[in-house]
């Protein structure tokens, strides 16, 4: 028997046909018991299973004794299939579990948002992930009906890493609605305590040395970047935020040339081309094997500059058609597109009017952002230094 109660539905009718035709049977909530329902699978709904209809408005359906009892019932004691028995419950061989999504509601003080039953349900899961199957995403739909088809059941290697994935989605989560719960107008801006909701978003090759594993990982749905050519390591990665945090100091067509997370290059004016030239133009024994950025779309002009230039990586908010055409024959140059880094939007970034990078959900740019660095077993924590102190100068 699989619990099903998701808000993702991606790829679930197929899913559960999958696994229907492999003989196992559905107890689901009401939108996706409906759901399955028009995809052709048979399910019993959560009321036939407590024996109650939904109350408290619906906020009351999967907390249950007979639904969670049937999903931490351990197999290996005869006492508690014993008392399932008694009590005529199911037992719950999988649950199929994934949480509604977080709203933005901090001017109102709501958390009314909050998914109760679905991280309950999670943890309940994979707490016994011996006895019950946890599958958290859809992402493991392909995995799960493989190894249900070839052996038969689910083995221990991938429960274990299914429970491991699910704590990491509950923890995220918890993280993340944190991160929506305002302050009180009079603590320290820094709060007493801090959990950093992240996942992997882009797969490294290593990290600084060959011999160190590494990934991205952040908050939101994505890197905030779009890789366009070639692949990105922990060194790209730091240089590219150099760049990110240089050229947000600038109005006006700017590049910067970075080498070893440290500027070595940087112009503005009133043509993008002629910022390129400038900037590479201040030290061009170190812009060898650099990171090159600009705040404006990357030209034709702007890649003939660099046709025998060796240039490690470009990162710019656009590249045209006929610069990335010239670019790709480039074989070790990485091509990035960051759309905040537009100049016309910098300018009302740094104001924080209309076009703010955290309205526009960006995580790489924008006075909103935390800076996070690890130190002595812990971690150092300080918001963005987004001032430029240009009176002060």
């Amino acid at each position: 028997t699989a619990l099903v109660s998701v808000s993702d539905k991606t790829g679930l009718d197929d899913f559960a046909r999958n696994l229907s035709g492999l003989g196992v049977g559905f107890i689901a909530s009401g939108g996706t018991g409906d759901y399955l329902k028009e995809a052709g699978v048979e399910v019993t709904g959560i009321s036939e299973v407590t024996g109650r209809v939904d109350f408290l408005g619906g906020l009351v359906k999967t907390l249950h004794p007979a639904i969670h009892a049937g999903i931490l019932a351990d197999r290996a004691r005869p006492g508690h299939m014993r008392e399932l028995e008694a009590l005529d419950y199911r037992k719950v061989d999988m649950v199929v579990v994934n949480f509604y999504p977080l709203q933005d509601r901090r001017e109102a003080r709501d958390l009314s948002f909050i998914d109760i039953g679905g991280p309950a349900m999670t943890r309940a899961a994979a707490k016994n992930f011996g006895s019950c199957v946890i599958v958290p995403d859809p992402s493991w739909y392909g995995r799960v009906i493989e190894e249900i088809g070839a052996t038969g059941g689910v083995g221990p290697d991938l429960r274990w890493q299914l429970a491991r994935d699910a704590l990491a989605r509950t923890g995220s989560y918890d993280a993340r609605t944190l991160s929506l719960v305002p302050g009180l107008p009079d603590r320290e801006a820094m709060p007493p305590s801090m959990l950093l909701g992240m996942k992997k978003t882009l797969e490294l090759r290593y990290g600084e040395n060959p011999h160190q594993a590494a990934g991205f990982y952040g908050t939101g749905q994505g890197p905030g970047f779009e890789v366009l050519k070639g692949e990105l390591s922990y060194n790209n990665i730091l240089d590219l935020d150099c760049c990110l945090n240089t050229l947000s100091e600038f109005d006006a067509s700017a590049a910067v040339v970075v080498k070893h997370v440290g500027p070595c290059g940087v112009a503005e004016a009133d043509q993008g081309h002629d910022a390129l030239e400038r900037a590479y133009a201040c030290d061009p024994l170190s812009a060898f094997g650099g990171v090159i950025g600009t705040n404006f779309t990357f030209t034709e002009d702007c890649a003939a500059f660099l046709a025998k230039r060796f240039v490690e990586c470009i990162v710019a908010p656009a590249f045209d058609e006929a610069a990335l055409a010239r670019l790709r024959k480039k074989k070790r140059t990485r091509l990035v597109v960051v759309p905040t880094l537009e100049s016309s939007t910098v300018g009302k970034r740094r104001a924080g009017v209309e076009g703010d990078a955290r309205a526009e959900g960006s995580p790489v740019m924008g006075s909103g952002r935390l800076v996070v660095r690890t130190a002595f077993g812990g971690a150092l924590v300080q918001s963005q230094d987004s001032d430029l102190l240009v009176e002060d100068l």
